[in-house]
């Protein structure tokens, strides 16, 4: 089931968006369109589903299907990933809460091919759980306690500080696994829910840009996660 929340008055905290070119990345089901939007709007996301219901409540903006592998939305395992046929010249890429939800390489991967598609001085805004405070560790688990009530405390010990970790429960048996690495791991099914933490530090080092915190300006989600500003490559 899909969360409603105001992911536009979150990245309008960092920056202003009206009358420009935004490209949401991971447009879920439109939250930047919970109100209406003057400038140019592009959503991508890889459910195809969601952007046909997206295309119906909003058919004067532009909806691009991301044929990529998920392991929760988009999860045939004998996808060839193709990137998307994206415009360019975009002001504003953002992207809430895709990153928390894939490897780092992906992470990676994914920002250098975006920052092609960037104006001359455009930029690109994505969300990333920090391991850095354990107030806001807590916080993002307790978005699930179904299977986090029990063990959290143990859980932040071990993602505490670290540089990047992965959390993955079987939704089935509720067994929850941490691992610093995932190169031996076979594609995951939409029988997991997978989370991405980062040491702040250690991302920027890593990928560049800059740290903005604007957690506590917000409450639930959008109190959770921090944002990684990137610019176009010089």
């Amino acid at each position: 089931m899909y969360l409603t929340y105001n992911v536009r008055e979150y990245f309008e905290s960092i920056k202003k968006l009206d009358n420009s070119k935004v490209l949401d990345f991971g447009c879920n089901h439109a939250n930047f369109l919970l109100k209406e939007f003057n400038g140019k709007y592009i959503g991508v996301d890889v459910d195809n589903k969601e952007l046909k219901n997206n295309k119906n409540k909003f058919p004067q903006h532009t909806w691009i299907h991301y044929n990529k592998y998920n392991y929760q939305y988009n999860c045939n395992l004998h996808i060839v990933d193709t990137w998307p046929n994206l415009p360019n010249n975009i002001d504003t890429v953002i992207a809430f809460s895709v990153f928390t939800h894939t490897t780092f390489e992906e992470y990676q991967y994914t920002t250098s091919k975006l920052q092609q598609h960037l104006s001359n001085d455009g930029n690109i805004l994505s969300t990333f759980f920090s391991s850095l405070d354990k107030k806001t560790l807590y916080s993002v688990l307790s978005h699930r306690p179904e299977y986090f009530k029990d063990c959290q405390e143990d859980i932040v010990d071990k993602l505490f500080k670290k540089d990047v970790i992965y959390l993955c429960v079987n939704t089935l048996s509720k067994q929850v696994s941490i691992f610093d690495s995932l190169k031996d791991l076979p594609k995951f099914s939409n029988r997991n829910y997978f989370l991405t933490f980062y040491n702040d530090q250690w991302l920027q080092d890593n990928l560049g840009g800059e740290i903005i915190d604007v957690t506590d300006r917000f409450t639930n989600i959008l109190s959770t996660q921090k944002c990684l500003k990137l610019s176009t490559p010089r």
